[in-house]
């Protein structure tokens, strides 16, 4: 996978295409790590496209792995587009469709749901309000950034958001948002510990700018500078009460045509030829790539192949077994891609799923370790594998005693059979099984014993000893 991506990329530099190139990067499916990987690989080879167009078409996913594909988007210099379509763009989904320079739709998607949820024994409940206050300031700050109006971001996030519209003198439709869930100050947004790049606005300033608090009839309003994408920003200050469009307690989940409506897009096309319109890539030469990174996979699985040789084939344990054990504690780790100090549900929930993986490859390769020993022995591959033969004392098999050893010294005899080295030869009455000191010994040769080491008859040509 890692030949593949820039072996694809550099096709058109060779093919001699005047009008650039696009890159199309699907997110389809739910979010996880695999596709963090293949979305940061994407970006890391896409070097001189005109732009990577994301075919956004997602349920959601893991947010942890959505965020570092937010980063991974936000970071890139190359202009990044959002084409969502299918069923849209849902929870972890809004997150990366906010992160790209420009949004656009497809008339069956949405987009929203955005606030972040954990999986329990009573089902899928919501996570606490650390976790909601960093994901609406995470889509706000993302809005901000790229010229979106807030108010809609985080209203995708905190169902304790009401939005409201009005009409402008200058006849703009201007949304904000009036919190409902009495919080006493806005929420912090996790970029502001981060330095500032040149041409972005500071997002302490933001949150000046931004938050107007007063305290009235009873609850806490903050009054948003939103705006539509289309046009300018309202004057800070006092708005109208204005229609509400989305009551407290709901999340918000925009169609494609509320989207345009709100001013979120600026159009909704029909298919991927229409964004390529849209943005004046009609000529481009267009590079889809798809997810196929299996490497952490492969090497779990070669790893315990190489564990399968040293057991079954190879005698003892050698580099095999042990390159084995570490490809496969590489692959595991490559599964888990990170361990960071847990501070949101989602990273204890990847601590959770890293201690289950790993006790499920403990546990696989003890009962792998166990058949082994268990069930092996009986079947009659073992018998070709390891040598089964037991020479019993009861059986006949004895140890001479050094008298016999020195008797034996120096008998004379004839090799019955080939010895390669090892052979049958007879000594007097007796036939034993010898072995040559050397070189293959042709039957009939006349033979005499030259070293004995218990039942080992170690024997030499006998014209050799005269």
């Amino acid at each position: 996978m890692r030949l593949v991506l820039p072996l694809v990329l550099l096709l058109g530099v060779f093919a001699g295409r005047s009008d650039g190139f696009v890159v199309v990067c699907p997110i389809h499916g739910v979010v996880d790590d695999g596709m963090r990987v293949f979305v940061e690989r994407v970006i890391r080879e896409s070097g001189g496209a005109q732009a990577i167009i994301f075919e956004v078409d997602t349920p959601g996913g893991r947010i942890d792995s959505a965020i570092d594909i937010s980063n991974a988007i936000v970071g890139t210099p190359v202009r990044t587009i959002a084409y969502i379509k299918g069923m849209g763009a849902i929870s972890a989904g809004a997150l990366i469709s906010y992160s790209c320079d420009d949004l656009i739709m497809s008339a069956e998607a949405d987009i929203g749901a955005a606030t972040p949820v954990q999986a329990t024994a009573e089902g899928v409940l919501p996570t606490g309000e650390k976790e909601v206050s960093y994901m609406r300031a995470r889509m706000r700050s993302l809005a901000e950034r790229k010229g979106r109006n807030p108010a809609l971001a985080e209203a995708m996030v905190d169902k304790d958001i009401e939005l409201h519209a009005y009409t402008d003198a200058q006849g703009q439709l201007q949304i904000y948002a009036v919190y409902t869930g009495g919080r006493l100050e806005p929420p912090k947004t996790p970029e502001a510990s981060q330095p500032q790049r040149p041409g972005e606005i500071d997002p302490a300033e933001v949150i000046r700018r931004v938050f107007d608090l007063s305290l009235g009839d009873g609850r806490l309003r903050a009054q948003v500078d939103g705006g539509s994408a289309a046009g300018p920003a309202p004057v800070a200050g006092p708005r109208p009460q204005g229609e509400i469009i989305l009551p407290a307690g709901k999340l918000l989940t925009l169609t494609a045509q509320e989207a345009l409506h709100y001013g979120l897009i600026p159009a909704i096309v029909k298919d991927f030829q229409g964004v390529l319109s849209q943005y004046g890539f009609e000529d481009a030469e267009v590079r889809r790539l798809e997810m196929a990174d299996w490497f952490d996979v492969i090497l779990v699985v070669s790893g315990l192949a190489l564990i399968a040789i040293e057991i079954f084939v190879l005698p003892g344990f050698g580099f095999v077994g042990a390159a084995g054990i570490l490809c496969l504690l590489v692959g595991l780790y490559m599964t888990l891609t990170t361990a960071p100090i847990p501070e949101f549900s989602w990273e204890y929930d990847r601590m959770a799923d890293a201690m289950k993986s790993l006790l499920i490859a403990t546990l696989s390769l003890g009962l792998l370790i166990y058949a082994t020993w268990r069930f092996l022995p009986q079947t009659a591959m073992y018998g070709r594998l390891v040598q089964t033969h037991e020479q019993l004392q009861e059986r006949g098999y004895v140890v001479q005693s050094e008298v016999e050893e020195s008797a034996a010294l120096g008998q004379r005899g004839v090799a019955l059979s080939m010895l390669r080295p090892a052979g049958r030869g007879r000594f007097g009455e007796k036939t034993l099984q010898v072995v040559s000191r050397a070189e293959y010994i042709e039957p009939g040769t006349p033979i005499v014993i030259v070293q004995v080491d218990g039942n080992r008859y170690v024997v030499d040509r006998l014209e050799e000893q005269t």
